[in-house]
């Protein structure tokens, strides 16, 4: 009983204290410290706004909210995998691992997929680290035709934003990432609906 006390006794104060790095409780949002912003650090991710609390978009579903409030991440990765979670949710990555990359402002870097089959539908999702502060994403097909685009001003880019886009013949895609300002990591990652 006393250890009992003791380990809730620990817990509210490093609760009171604030624990750096713990994890909160399964289903709620994690917060970050906001660190002051330094000349030429990465743009924010985009605010939410009142209609952005809610579940992660089903595939298929519509939701053109779905990367906002994301919380600073320490990576492109890490932000990538936290859009991926909210846009991309039960939909399976083309490629086992993302591409991720250095990137200087207006260079680019195609991730090639292939589609087998028509009518098989896709989001595209990108996330740029420190550094970044606009990042573009086109998806193209083999003679370089835009199917769809995200050229948001920010740091992360979601193609099919309100929802998986679909590809009505089989053959050769790219998705291509281009910084528009900064330079830094970036990463790249498309999702196949089942």
């Amino acid at each position: 009983m006393a250890r009992l006390r003791r380990t809730a006794c620990t817990t509210l104060l490093l609760l009171a204290l604030g624990c750096a790095g713990a994890k909160p409780p399964r289903g709620e949002p994690a917060t970050l410290v906001a660190k002051p912003r330094r000349a030429g650090a990465a743009a924010p991710l985009p605010k939410p706004d009142a209609t952005t609390d809610k579940e992660p978009p089903r595939p298929g579903e519509a939701d053109d909210t779905c990367f906002m409030g994301v919380p600073e991440p320490a990576s492109a990765l890490e932000a990538l995998n936290e859009i991926a979670e909210r846009c991309a949710a039960g939909m399976q990555p083309v490629i086992p691992e993302p591409l991720v990359v250095a990137l200087e402002e207006e260079q680019r870097r195609d991730l090639p997929f292939v589609v087998m089959e028509a009518g098989r539908c896709f989001r595209v999702v990108a996330a740029g680290g420190a550094g970044i502060e606009h990042l573009r994403v086109d998806v193209v097909d083999r003679e370089d035709h835009a199917l769809d685009s995200s050229d948001e001003d920010n740091r992360v880019a979601v193609v099919g934003p309100k929802g998986p886009f679909c590809v009505d013949a089989p053959g050769s895609y790219r998705a291509v990432a281009r910084v528009r300002a900064g330079s830094g990591e970036v990463a790249l990652q498309v999702y196949r609906a089942r």
